[in-house]
């Protein structure tokens, strides 16, 4: 889709145009979450928080321990400018987005289904200091998988500010949002 630059913060993310539904909300009980790798990340998360009185630093976190869920994740880092940039997506995160995020431009779009741009939501999960729960649905068959659910992360520098997003995000057979 080629669109002058000025006009992809005032466009729908059109990669996201299937999905309908989705519900976020602010995570802090991990009864909601349905799959085991969200699960997992939250776990870590939250038993990091409540060891250290803190949220977790990027260089805290170990992707060995994510293994057999890491074609999921993603990571974004908060630049010095203040936007964001996708610095890790695994294959599947990048299935799941038509091929994921080539540019910091891309990360600007807006995503149809939140209905606001992808940094305004990231600024949300940076500001609010806890982790986010999304859950929807897929609209039209996805190799037989109709439901989305992904968590998002905040990571701190050393200084105390959300430096990095760590988060997960699949498809599955499930029940519709």
């Amino acid at each position: 889709m080629n669109m002058p630059l000025a006009s992809l913060n005032e466009q729908p993310f059109t990669v996201l145009d299937g999905f309908s539904k989705i519900k976020d909300q602010e995570l802090t009980d991990s009864s909601v979450i349905v799959r085991t790798g969200a699960r997992k990340l939250f776990t870590w998360w939250s038993d990091y928080v409540a060891r250290h009185d803190a949220l977790p630093t990027r260089n805290a976190f170990d992707i060995l321990t994510m293994l057999p869920h890491a074609a999921h994740m993603f990571l974004v880092v908060r630049t010095a400018s203040g936007a964001w940039s996708y610095q890790l997506q695994g294959e599947e995160f990048k299935r799941l987005y038509n091929g994921g995020f080539q540019s910091d431009v891309e990360v600007q779009r807006s995503f149809a289904a939140f209905s606001m741009p992808v940094s305004t939501y990231l600024d949300t999960v940076a500001e609010g200091r806890v982790c986010h729960h999304s859950y929807g649905t897929i609209n039209g068959n996805n190799r037989n998988r109709n439901t989305f659910e992904s968590i998002d992360c905040p990571l701190i520098d050393l200084t105390g500010r959300v430096s990095h997003i760590i988060g997960i995000a699949e498809l599955f057979r499930g029940p519709e949002a």
